[in-house]
Parts: C-alpha cells; sequence; structure tokens
C-alpha cells in the first residue's frame, strides 16, 4: 500500500476512535459477535414455501431435516 491509503485508513481509525490502525482493519477481539437464532421447523416451511415455491410435502419433508 502507498503511504497516502496508509495514513487515510490511519486518519480513519483515529477519528472513528477504534485506537490504532490494526483494530480498524482486523476489528476488535473483545467485541462479542451477535449470534443469529435459527429458525424453527415451522420457520424453515415458511421459508421453503414462500422463497422457493416447495411443494407442501417438499417443505415438511426439508424443514424436518433443516431442523434437526
Amino acid at each position: 500500500m502507498s503511504d497516502t491509503t496508509n495514513s487515510f485508513y490511519a486518519n480513519l481509525a483515529t477519528r472513528s476512535g477504534s485506537g490504532t490502525e490494526d483494530e480498524f482493519v482486523h476489528g476488535n477481539d473483545n467485541v462479542s459477535e451477535a449470534t443469529r437464532k435459527l429458525p424453527t421447523i415451522m420457520g424453515w416451511y415458511h421459508i421453503l414455501r414462500a422463497r422457493y415455491q416447495f411443494p407442501v410435502f417438499e417443505a415438511i419433508r426439508f424443514a424436518l431435516w433443516l431442523g434437526r
């Protein structure tokens, strides 16, 4: 990287209040990531029917498989 690119990221990191350039680029490991809750069997069923237009029997079958 060029010096102007490095200085841009260093200035951006200090302006955002995240500390060093390394913390800005690679993230802060101390911050816990938000976890996403998996859909229930009924949630999978609705996803398969609405988004992928699965027939009823196949949607039930694959929802049971995904929810295991």
